[in-house]
């Protein structure tokens, strides 16, 4: 895992897999050999070193802990890794090196992480308990810059032809007010440990375009299952 890309002029990067599995379950494959059982594909456009950042808050989808990971990767020597606002590292890595974490590291749906220096941070989620229903998205850090509105989110239950439950994941500042398509939000803010400074709200069973306000910087996250398919 990893790869050290650098251009003298402007490059896209994309990272990811088909065919990628975090299921360590097992089963025969029709070629021969053992192959994990369920497999899907994840992969997103990533940002320059300069656009990581060393806060990061990552919310939980709906798989078992197994298949909701969180993939650290570090660029500098003697990154230091704090989970959750623990004063004590949970590990220090050096350039090149990654670790992954899985779904026992968060609190009530919530993990955060900081560290030292910049990671890249990548995130797998499950739609369902399958193991075939699993993706992976690149995570963007916590930044002071970052705009109080998304808009829009179209057809958040629609991918091609097919209907998906649609879920949402707002994580902005606490004591913000959150509109969602011009609405106050209705859920209960769940508190994030580690930064008492944000809040997350989870709202399912969405359909139609989709508008998040906040009056502080605000993170959206999205995500939908139909069966063994997620998005």
């Amino acid at each position: 895992i990893g790869a050290l890309v650098s251009s003298d002029k402007p490059v896209v990067v994309n990272s990811g897999s088909f065919g990628g599995s975090n299921s360590v379950v097992m089963g025969i494959n029709p070629n021969g050999g053992l192959a994990p059982v369920g497999r899907d594909l994840g992969f997103d456009q990533i940002v320059s070193l300069e656009k990581t950042g060393k806060e990061y808050v990552f919310v939980k989808g709906i798989g078992t802990d197994e298949l909701e990971r969180v993939l650290l990767v570090a660029h500098s020597d003697n990154t230091q890794i704090f989970l959750n606002g623990n004063a004590t590292p949970f590990t220090t890595l050096n350039e090149g090196e990654y670790i992954a974490l899985d779904g026992s590291q968060f609190i009530n749906g919530n993990l955060y992480v900081n560290a030292t220096e910049n990671l890249f941070a990548y995130q797998s989620i499950g739609g369902s308990d399958s193991p075939a229903n699993q993706n992976l998205f690149f995570v963007p850090p916590i930044n002071c810059s970052t705009p109080n509105t998304v808009d829009n989110i179209p057809q958040i239950q629609s991918i091609g032809y097919t209907t998906f439950n649609g879920i949402i994941n707002i994580v902005t500042e606490s004591g913000a007010t959150v509109l969602l398509n011009n609405t106050p939000i209705t859920s209960s803010p769940i508190a994030i440990i580690g930064n008492s400074k944000f809040v997350r709200y989870t709202v399912p069973n969405l359909s139609g375009n989709i508008s998040i306000k906040s009056t502080k910087q605000v993170y959206v996250s999205y995500f939908g299952t139909n069966g063994a398919a997620t998005y």
